[in-house]
């Protein structure tokens, strides 16, 4: 069982699959794994821009440049993002 609460959370809510969707728009692609990395699968400093307004949009989340370098899984971010989401006000 696995028993990352990161990992489990993304899981559990939906988000990592919410957060593919929104980087496969961008990266103009489908196959996102949960351990891909944003900028080895096609990302660059103008998408990740991009990306912290669709995250804003769709999660109700602000996340920042330096939070997308750190956290360049889909898996990684897709944490990150339910430990900043509000429970109300976000798009679903």
């Amino acid at each position: 069982m696995d028993t990352d609460p990161q990992h489990t959370s993304a899981r559990n809510t939906g988000t990592e699959d919410r957060l593919r969707r929104v980087w496969a728009r961008l990266l103009r692609h489908e196959e996102i794994g949960p351990d891909a990395e944003f900028f080895e699968s096609g990302g660059s400093s103008l998408l990740a821009s991009r990306l912290l307004l669709r995250v804003r949009r769709e999660f109700g989340v602000e996340l920042t440049l330096e939070e997308v370098y750190e956290h360049r899984t889909l898996r990684q971010m897709a944490a990150l993002v339910d430990a900043g989401a509000p429970r109300t006000g976000a798009a679903a």
